[in-house]
């Protein structure tokens, strides 16, 4: 991690140029690793920590609601690390590097990945649920705001419908709007709610969580390198490439374009597999043996193992 240079010349050093490609190559491997647990969602076992977070949360809008604030964003997550994976190694091969859509791809997962952990870390219950409601009250208002434009476009005819599904639709929005007001205005009473922060600052605070519990499964990146400021850093830097910001050239002279590419691998494969050992520490029992199938690579068990027992206490 914390490649990324000012000025260099890795062309003059092709061993230099050599070990990175290598790096990514391997955080490549990494990440294709975890696209099985995302193609494979399983529910929470019964008397895990999860499960135990799940009961009684919002239960107005249906069952296992912390449960699904963390599971799609994790699968979010495995998907858009492993789709960079494939871009690079076809990118071996064709010569075409698609820098743009690796680093939004990393960007993605660092996103998601971070969000969830951001959510789950806790050790307070409450603050946990506080977090999931905030979350969930986060994506009710984006989706008001999806629903309000297109009940506009509707009337106004912009979009063909027929006049049953028209109106199927905007009871639909009016009853979700409904919902979302009668929920914020709960939330609002809680004296500790919890913000939804923007989705770099809950992916730094994941970063600096995961630096005070070290996974097991590291083998140096982690602890040997500053996570928080590497996310800080790639954030800035993967965010000016995917919108096209010519500023970000400055810093990729010389062959440092793989710098980049290196860093923000290793950022992304990093949170996404915290984020999916994290679920797992809360998803599994603990008394008893799991119900749930070890979709994840077995790298990640002892880091599971350990995690766990932060959350004993809550079951």
């Amino acid at each position: 991690m914390n490649d990324v240079i000012v000025t260099s010349n890795l062309y003059g050093d092709p061993t230099v140029f050599v070990n990175r490609l290598l790096r990514i190559t391997q955080r490549a491997v990494r990440a294709n690793e975890l696209l099985n647990w995302g193609l494979h969602p399983q529910m929470a076992d019964d008397g895990s920590c999860m499960a135990t977070d799940n009961e009684g949360l919002m239960a107005n809008f249906g069952e296992r609601q912390f449960e699904a604030a963390a599971l799609w964003p994790l699968m979010s997550a495995t998907d858009s690390i492993s789709a960079a994976a494939k871009i690079f190694v076809q990118a071996s091969q064709t010569r075409q590097l698609h820098a743009p859509a690796l680093a939004a791809l990393c960007r993605s997962a660092v996103e998601s990945a971070g969000r969830v952990v951001w959510l789950l870390s806790p050790e307070d219950r409450q603050v946990r649920r506080n977090r999931c409601t905030a979350v969930v009250l986060a994506e009710m208002k984006e989706q008001t705001k999806y629903n309000s434009n297109e009940v506009a476009s509707l009337r106004q005819g912009a979009l063909s419908s027929s006049p049953e599904q028209m109106r199927e639709f905007i009871a639909g929005s009016k009853d979700l709007l409904d919902r979302f007001s009668e929920l914020e205005a709960e939330y609002t009473l809680n004296p500790d709610r919890e913000k939804v922060r923007p989705f770099g600052t809950t992916a730094e605070l994941a970063a600096m969580w995961i630096e005070q519990h070290v996974p097991p499964h590291d083998e140096g990146e982690i602890r040997e390198n500053s996570m928080s400021l590497g996310a800080k850093r790639i954030y800035a830097l993967t965010s000016a490439v995917m919108h096209g910001y010519k500023w970000v050239n400055d810093y990729l002279y010389n062959g440092d374009l793989f710098a980049l590419i290196a860093d923000s691998f290793a950022t992304a494969v990093n949170m996404t597999e915290c984020g999916v050992a994290l679920f797992e520490a809360q998803a599994q029992r603990v008394q008893e043996a799991t119900t749930r199938k070890r979709c994840y690579p077995p790298r990640l068990q002892p880091t599971v193992t350990a995690w766990s027992k932060l959350y004993v206490e809550t079951d």
